[in-house]
C-alpha cells in the first residue's frame, strides 16, 4: 500500500447541547468508552488533563498506540499527541494528532474534529476510512443526548 503525502480527517458535528455537557462525554473515562471507535484506557483513570496518557491495547493489554494529552482547555479544546509502535519512526511533536475543539453558540455546541497527519502509519488510508465511517463526533453527540435526556 502506497502511504499518502497526507492523511488527515476532519469533521463537524452540531449537538443541541451545552459545551459542558459535551466536554464532560469528551473527557470522562467511562463516557468515552461509548463512543471511541476503538475503546482505549485512560492512565490515570480520571478526566483527562495535560500530561495524562490515552493508550489503545493490544490482547495482551499492551499499548501498541499511545496518545498523551497536550492541550486540555475546559469547554473547548482537546488535543492528544499520537505515537503507534507499528510506525516506521516516531511521530515528530505534533505531526500526528487526535483533536476535538468546541464551539457554543445559542444553547447548541459545535465540534471541530480533527485526526492526523497519518500518513506516517502504511495503513493510514484504511484508519482514515475507518474513523470517517465510525464518525467519533456523531457518536459523541448520541452520548450526549442520552445524559440529556
Amino acid at each position: 500500500m502506497t502511504t499518502p503525502a497526507s492523511a488527515v480527517l476532519t469533521s463537524q458535528q452540531m449537538v443541541a447541547a451545552p459545551a459542558s455537557a459535551v466536554w464532560a462525554a469528551l473527557t470522562t473515562p467511562d463516557l468515552m468508552q461509548r463512543w471511541m471507535l476503538v475503546p482505549a484506557a485512560i492512565v490515570p483513570n480520571a478526566p483527562l488533563a495535560p500530561g495524562a496518557l490515552v493508550e489503545w491495547r493490544d490482547a495482551d493489554q499492551n499499548p501498541y498506540l499511545v496518545g498523551t494529552v497536550t492541550a486540555c482547555d475546559a469547554g473547548r479544546r482537546l488535543t492528544v499527541e499520537l505515537q503507534d509502535r507499528s510506525w516506521p519512526r516516531p511521530a515528530r511533536p505534533g505531526e500526528v494528532t487526535w483533536s476535538f475543539e468546541l464551539t457554543e453558540a445559542d444553547g447548541a455546541t459545535r465540534i471541530d474534529y480533527r485526526l492526523g497527519d497519518l500518513a506516517i502509519d502504511p495503513d493510514a488510508q484504511d484508519w482514515i476510512e475507518a474513523y470517517r465511517d465510525a464518525d467519533e463526533p456523531a457518536r459523541l453527540a448520541a452520548v450526549v443526548h442520552e445524559l440529556l435526556s
